[in-house]
């Protein structure tokens, strides 16, 4: 199935390493020219030139965080674009097997399992990031893709009625254990930052949820007067602290819902509206408000499901 070019261009940009404009991306450790006409190829939405660029690259005599890098481009242009994760699968075995950006190519195999719902292996993957880590970008990423694995799966769960089994919730507990430390560290890191909102409600965990949330908008603490984050910031701030989970009267829970809504958190709202643990008096999944948030919330996962996002 061909998938939309936009959402796919920007999954392989995020392939390339922190600069501004392709050629700095592409300029690592002396050698990153070579992969210079690959990214070009992509700018113009060449997805065949790409391909072949990055394979006469491959050819000649790369450094090993280059060559490491071509394999997992083509890797994500097999799996995200072409839809084949079998040949996907022997870009990233080539990758591992230079001895450079280990960790790296770890993370994105955990980000295409997550996707085709392999949330085992994406576990595995992830875990396996974690270990091979070797600097702070290294371990952002592999925290981010084990959290997103444990996420995605308890997420599918709970939009089917399920209750979390005993093994998502520990998977849960152990993705915020590496999430946690680097949101302390560095507010302002947006993808594990909202991995941890995300992975703290599902676990009816108000603390950590508002953390990641203040770090996600990069917050410190206060109260601002105005602007559009200022009433979903007080509400939460009064709600997730105390926040009881499947305990919550209506009220909290509908304020919660629509304090999320608020700050753009659709896919959160969600999972709190639609917690099978509340008794159905204490619901709020009928209120006409969340109903609209709701579907608004289904709509953005539907366009994220076409895209791979």
């Amino acid at each position: 199935m061909k998938r939309p070019f936009l959402p796919f261009l920007l999954g392989c940009l995020a392939l390339l390493p922190p600069g501004c404009g392709a050629q700095r991306d592409f300029q690592m450790g002396g050698g990153g020219a070579t992969l210079i006409p690959a990214a070009e190829a992509l700018s113009k939405h060449d997805l065949s030139g790409a391909d072949s660029r990055l394979e006469e690259a491959l050819r000649g005599k790369l450094p090993p965080d280059d060559r490491a890098m071509a394999e997992r481009m083509l890797a994500t242009l097999a799996w995200r674009f072409r839809g084949d994760p079998g040949q996907a699968e022997l870009h990233f075995a080539r990758a591992l097997a230079v001895p450079a950006g280990r960790s790296w190519t770890f993370s994105e195999m955990a980000r295409m399992e997550t996707a085709q719902g392999s949330f085992d292996r994406a576990r595995e993957s992830a875990l396996a990031a974690v270990a091979s880590a070797q600097g702070e970008v290294d371990v952002v990423r592999a925290a981010t893709a084990l959290g997103r694995a444990a996420v995605e799966r308890a997420s599918r769960a709970r939009l089917a009625g399920e209750s979390l089994a005993r093994p998502d919730s520990l998977a849960l507990v152990e993705a915020l254990g590496e999430l946690r430390p680097l949101v302390q560290a560095r507010a302002g890191l947006m993808a594990p930052s909202r991995v941890q909102v995300t992975a703290a409600l599902l676990l009816d965990d108000g603390p950590d949820a508002l953390a990641g949330w203040r770090s996600y908008y990069l917050l410190a603490t206060g109260d601002p007067r105005s602007g559009p984050l200022a009433e979903p910031r007080r509400a939460l701030e009064a709600l997730l602290p105390r926040w009881a989970g499947r305990g919550a009267t209506r009220a909290q829970r509908a304020a919660l819902v629509r304090a999320l809504a608020a700050s753009r958190m659709f896919d959160e709202a969600a999972l709190v509206a639609l917690d099978p643990r509340v008794p159905a008096a204490e619901r709020v999944d009928g209120d006409p408000e969340v109903r609209a948030i709701l579907a608004y919330a289904g709509f953005c996962r539907r366009v994220r499901d076409v895209s791979d996002a």
